[in-house]
């Protein structure tokens, strides 16, 4: 095996090494190898205060583009068991009014001109009808 090893130019690794936190081998008990993994993340999400950090990111991360594109329903207080991560409602259309401004001021490019031929038939981007089957 040492000439083997010496042959290809390889190290052999420790029983515990890792890759990305993860165990790169794992034996008959799955539970103790990934003991290490479980301890950060209870350490970091333990706190209420954790949690709600990680929530606020995620949300704010997947959301982004989702209201860059649609106008999304509101948002519910936070008396009502809601989290107040942030104002939504605002943010939504402070994100489609740059889109609109975006269609006033870039209306020659060629995503502009293939979004008003499809959204905007016969009218204008500031003075469109919403459609029944729009979504």
């Amino acid at each position: 095996m040492s000439s083997m090893k010496r042959v290809i130019g390889m190290n052999e690794l420790a029983k515990k090494a890792k890759y990305l936190s993860n165990p790169m081998f794992v034996g008959m008990n799955h539970s103790s190898a990934y003991e290490d993994l479980k301890r950060k993340i209870k350490a970091k999400l333990l706190s209420h205060a954790g949690r709600f950090t990680l929530i606020k990111s995620v949300v704010s991360a997947t959301t982004l583009y989702a209201m860059f594109a649609y106008k999304l329903p509101t948002k519910w207080p936070k008396v009502s068991e809601g989290l107040d991560l942030r104002r939504l409602k605002d943010m939504n259309l402070a994100l489609l009014s740059k889109l609109g401004w975006f269609f006033t001021t870039d209306s020659d490019k060629l995503w502009a001109q293939a979004s008003k031929s499809k959204y905007f038939i016969g009218s204008s981007s500031m003075r469109c009808n919403k459609k029944k089957s729009s979504s």
